[in-house]
């Protein structure tokens, strides 16, 4: 958290001298990301340099927007819940979180499948090996049917 409190108190300061050279001309529309003269970057031309970095650095093109999709995958993935990634992505439905935004790999698709295999092997090692003092279904209705 450091490195991003960082940056973001750099561009707070540039942002302050840029006010102060740009006068009555700054535009105030209060973005973090922005122009010198303060007017927000257009959703083009981040787009025009996203692709332009993905492909100096021999990714695959996507678009920018899917970078919500793969930090909601990502998080999902490293253990956060649904429900702060809704907040985190700024979803007023945590259905549009579930649904659109947050993918299940195959690595954890297999996770999954080993979870559901782990406990169908523990019931069945508890089925086979009773503990002490219990009686399991079988033995019981065995003694009924010889009494």
């Amino acid at each position: 958290m450091e490195k991003i409190k960082d940056y973001l108190e750099i561009l707070l300061k540039q942002q302050k001298h840029n006010k102060k050279v740009y006068g009555n001309e700054y535009d105030k529309s209060g973005f973090v990301c922005c122009w010198p003269d303060g007017s927000p970057l257009k959703s083009e031309y981040l787009n025009h340099k996203f692709k332009q970095i993905l492909a100096e650095n021999g990714l695959p093109p996507i678009r920018f927007h899917d970078l919500r999709h793969s930090t909601a995958s990502y998080l999902l993935k490293h253990g956060m819940s649904l429900k702060e990634i809704q907040v985190w992505l700024g979803h007023a439905d945590i259905g549009t979180t579930a649904n659109i935004y947050a993918h299940i790999d195959t690595e954890m698709k297999v996770n999954t499948a080993q979870k559901i295999n782990d406990i169908f092997s523990r019931n069945r090692q508890s089925e086979t090996h009773p503990v002490e003092g219990e009686i399991n279904d079988e033995e019981s209705s065995l003694d009924n049917a010889n009494e």
